[in-house]
């Protein structure tokens, strides 16, 4: 009957109302103006806002210039010639709270059409604290690599495969290699600039460490320098225990 049909419509808006508020995520969904029709709780709390502030107003309130005085644009260009940017995929930028204050905000962006109406929907989270480690992650590897190469003498860090995580500038010095990105995830067996004979024994020595046997392995080996002079050195590996107790020799 038609009043059985008005109800499931009815309680099929509650449903969506429902998960629309209890998602963890910002949800704004705008149309093909820019014109914010709904927003949830946790979008309001992303930008410190309330809904009845939001609804009604252009979505690029939400964002930093240049963005802002461009979204428009942006969004005419795509209805002109269906170019996407942003829509169909996930990212990073910045948001404006009400306050002002910028913060990251990874955002994916859908669309839908409504009773013959495009609808734009962004899902939002604040990424502050993922940026903020992502940052400290970068300086303390920065730190790490200037001490590593205030060493004086060769120095490595290899994963179980042989292939080199970090080297120090006495290690490519003495091996007459300019830059390390261009031995960085590659195996120890991999470098043409090293004699075939010394990889191999390097890798022999690795896997000795890496599988237990030992936890210190001194070896007496001959190497080819980078002027090409034959020479011996002493090398020490021992295994380094990754945070999952993963081996690395070094």
């Amino acid at each position: 009957s038609i009043d059985l049909l008005l109800r499931r419509l009815r309680d099929s808006e509650d449903y969506s109302r429902s998960v629309l508020q209890t998602a963890v995520d910002g949800i704004i969904s705008i149309d093909d103006t820019g014109t914010i029709l709904t927003c949830n709780q946790a979008a309001e709390g992303l930008f410190g806002y309330a809904a009845d502030e939001l609804n009604g107003e252009n979505v690029s309130r939400l964002m930093p210039e240049p963005h802002r005085s461009q979204h428009s644009e942006y969004l005419r260009r795509y209805l002109r010639t269906g170019e996407a940017r942003v829509i169909g995929s996930s990212r990073t930028v910045s948001g404006v709270r009400k306050d002002g204050s910028e913060f990251p905000l990874e955002i994916a962006i859908g669309e839908s059409i409504q009773e013959g109406h495009r609808i734009f929907t962004a899902v939002m989270r604040d990424v502050t604290l993922q940026s903020r480690a992502q940052l400290e992650l970068r300086t303390s590897q920065r730190l790490l690599q200037a001490t590593f190469d205030t060493i004086p003498f060769p120095l490595t860090v290899k994963d179980r495969h042989s292939r080199y995580l970090m080297v120090n500038r006495g290690w490519l010095e003495h091996y007459g290699i300019k830059d390390a990105a261009q031995v960085l995830h590659r195996s120890a067996l991999d470098i043409a600039t090293r004699p075939i004979a010394d990889r191999e024994h390097a890798v022999a020595l690795d896997q000795r460490v890496l599988r237990g046997d030992e936890k210190v392995v001194v070896a007496e080996i001959d190497r080819t320098t980078s002027d090409g002079e034959r020479r011996r050195f002493r090398t020490y590996k021992t295994a380094l225990l990754g945070p999952q107790g993963d081996r690395k020799s070094t």
